[in-house]
């Protein structure tokens, strides 16, 4: 099997080719395991995320559902590394690294900004930010006051949900294939 790898960390890529067949099902070959250094190398700068930020615990997501359960049904679902938070099927949060994120928009965004909190930045060396904003950690603690939160995120994700397509009818006369 010939290998060819540059070692710049930005362009680090491999290319395997020839030499040994595939296995039984239809997979190259796994390389020495002293190369498995090199492909954690590859996955980690050909993804445009760190891992380790990803990692967020079940545990706390349903904390934070058992925190919002006031609301309604409340459930958190796993998305990228982390999960969407959901209530009557909207979503209205967002929970990375351990970290609660509600939806702002121009209505009750000042609140966020004036507890001091700052919105979701998936990626640290890009500007984008998301909609959503960091909860603080003292409302965290206080379940009334972060049900008050909940609910005005809530509504900021009714006010800015996009309205669902219409789906088109058959004009008179024409029959469906």
């Amino acid at each position: 099997m010939t290998r060819a790898t540059t070692s710049s960390p930005s362009s680090l890529t491999e290319v395997w080719g020839g030499g040994r067949s595939a296995d039984a099902d239809g997979l190259p070959p796994w390389p020495a395991w002293s190369d498995a250094p090199d492909l954690l190398v590859v996955c980690q700068t050909s993804l445009s995320f760190e891992w380790g930020r990803t990692v967020v615990s079940r545990q706390f997501a349903d904390h934070v559902c058992d925190m919002l359960s006031p609301l309604g049904s409340v459930t958190a679902r796993a998305m990228f590394g982390g999960f969407g938070v959901y209530l009557d099927g909207l979503m209205f949060g967002l929970i990375a690294w351990d970290t609660l994120f509600l939806k702002a928009d121009d209505r009750n965004r000042p609140m966020f900004e004036e507890a001091g909190a700052g919105p979701f930045k998936p990626w640290e060396d890009k500007p984008m930010a998301m909609p959503y904003w960091e909860v603080p950690a003292d409302i965290m603690e206080e379940g009334a006051e972060l049900c008050a939160w909940g609910r005005a995120a809530f509504d900021a994700a009714l006010r800015t949900r996009k309205p669902k397509k219409v789906a088109k009818t058959l004009s008179a006369g024409k029959r469906p294939r």
